[in-house]
Protein backbone atom coordinates (compact mmCIF):
# COMPACT_ATOMS: atom_id res chain seq x y z
CA UNK A 1 0.00 0.00 0.00
CA UNK A 2 1.31 3.44 -0.94
CA UNK A 3 -0.33 6.78 -0.16
CA UNK A 4 0.60 10.36 -1.04
CA UNK A 5 -1.14 13.39 0.48
CA UNK A 6 -0.84 17.07 -0.41
CA UNK A 7 -2.62 19.81 1.50
CA UNK A 8 -2.82 23.57 1.54
CA UNK A 9 -4.74 25.71 3.98
CA UNK A 10 -5.13 28.93 5.89
CA UNK A 11 -5.78 29.43 9.59
CA UNK A 12 -6.90 32.62 11.31
CA UNK A 13 -6.82 33.28 15.04
CA UNK A 14 -10.14 34.94 15.79
CA UNK A 15 -9.09 35.54 19.37
CA UNK A 16 -6.57 34.03 21.75
CA UNK A 17 -8.62 30.88 22.33
CA UNK A 18 -10.24 30.30 18.89
CA UNK A 19 -8.63 29.49 15.53
CA UNK A 20 -10.62 28.90 12.33
CA UNK A 21 -9.28 27.44 9.12
CA UNK A 22 -10.06 26.38 5.58
CA UNK A 23 -8.00 24.12 3.38
CA UNK A 24 -7.90 21.53 0.66
CA UNK A 25 -6.40 18.03 0.61
CA UNK A 26 -5.60 15.73 -2.30
CA UNK A 27 -4.85 12.07 -1.60
CA UNK A 28 -3.69 9.43 -4.07
CA UNK A 29 -3.13 5.81 -3.11
CA UNK A 30 -2.25 2.51 -4.68
CA UNK A 31 -2.81 -1.05 -3.51
CA UNK A 32 -0.74 -3.25 -5.88
CA UNK A 33 -2.19 -6.57 -4.74
CA UNK A 34 -5.84 -5.60 -4.37
CA UNK A 35 -7.19 -8.80 -5.96
CA UNK A 36 -5.81 -12.12 -7.23
CA UNK A 37 -8.19 -13.34 -9.98
CA UNK A 38 -5.88 -16.25 -10.83
CA UNK A 39 -2.97 -17.63 -8.80
CA UNK A 40 0.07 -15.41 -9.23
CA UNK A 41 -1.80 -12.71 -11.17
CA UNK A 42 -2.65 -9.55 -9.26
CA UNK A 43 -4.91 -6.58 -9.99
CA UNK A 44 -4.09 -3.22 -8.43
CA UNK A 45 -6.54 -0.66 -7.11
CA UNK A 46 -5.85 3.05 -7.34
CA UNK A 47 -7.87 5.75 -5.68
CA UNK A 48 -7.98 9.52 -5.49
CA UNK A 49 -9.64 11.64 -2.84
CA UNK A 50 -10.35 15.36 -2.69
CA UNK A 51 -11.39 17.16 0.49
CA UNK A 52 -12.39 20.72 1.24
CA UNK A 53 -11.76 21.15 4.97
CA UNK A 54 -13.23 23.60 7.46
CA UNK A 55 -11.48 23.51 10.83
CA UNK A 56 -11.80 25.03 14.26
CA UNK A 57 -9.62 24.79 17.36
CA UNK A 58 -10.74 26.12 20.72
CA UNK A 59 -8.69 26.34 23.93
CA UNK A 60 -11.18 26.92 26.75
CA UNK A 61 -8.35 26.84 29.30
CA UNK A 62 -4.67 26.09 29.52
CA UNK A 63 -5.20 22.34 29.90
CA UNK A 64 -7.64 21.45 27.10
CA UNK A 65 -7.94 21.87 23.35
CA UNK A 66 -11.04 20.96 21.33
CA UNK A 67 -10.50 20.55 17.57
CA UNK A 68 -13.11 19.92 14.89
CA UNK A 69 -13.02 19.34 11.14
CA UNK A 70 -15.88 19.13 8.65
CA UNK A 71 -14.99 18.19 5.08
CA UNK A 72 -16.75 17.93 1.74
CA UNK A 73 -15.15 14.74 0.39
CA UNK A 74 -15.06 12.82 -2.87
CA UNK A 75 -13.21 9.50 -3.28
CA UNK A 76 -12.98 7.35 -6.41
CA UNK A 77 -11.45 3.87 -6.95
CA UNK A 78 -10.40 2.06 -10.13
CA UNK A 79 -11.36 -1.46 -8.92
CA UNK A 80 -13.16 -1.15 -5.59
CA UNK A 81 -15.94 1.02 -7.03
CA UNK A 82 -18.33 0.00 -4.25
CA UNK A 83 -16.12 2.08 -1.92
CA UNK A 84 -16.55 5.27 -4.01
CA UNK A 85 -17.84 8.07 -1.82
CA UNK A 86 -19.12 11.63 -2.10
CA UNK A 87 -20.37 13.37 1.00
CA UNK A 88 -19.49 14.97 4.30
CA UNK A 89 -16.83 13.61 6.65
CA UNK A 90 -15.32 15.04 9.79
CA UNK A 91 -13.65 14.60 13.11
CA UNK A 92 -13.91 15.87 16.66
CA UNK A 93 -11.00 15.70 19.11
CA UNK A 94 -10.48 16.66 22.72
CA UNK A 95 -6.90 16.84 24.03
CA UNK A 96 -6.17 17.20 27.73
CA UNK A 97 -2.67 18.16 28.98
CA UNK A 98 -2.45 18.18 32.75
CA UNK A 99 1.31 18.82 32.54
CA UNK A 100 3.88 19.62 29.87
CA UNK A 101 4.97 15.97 29.74
CA UNK A 102 1.60 14.25 30.06
CA UNK A 103 -1.17 14.26 27.41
Amino acid sequence: YQQNVASLGYQYGVDRALTLGVGTRYTRDRTPRYDEPTPGTFVENRSTRRDLDFTAAWQPGGLSTVSARVSASRQRHTQATAADFSGVTGSLRWEYRPTGKLT
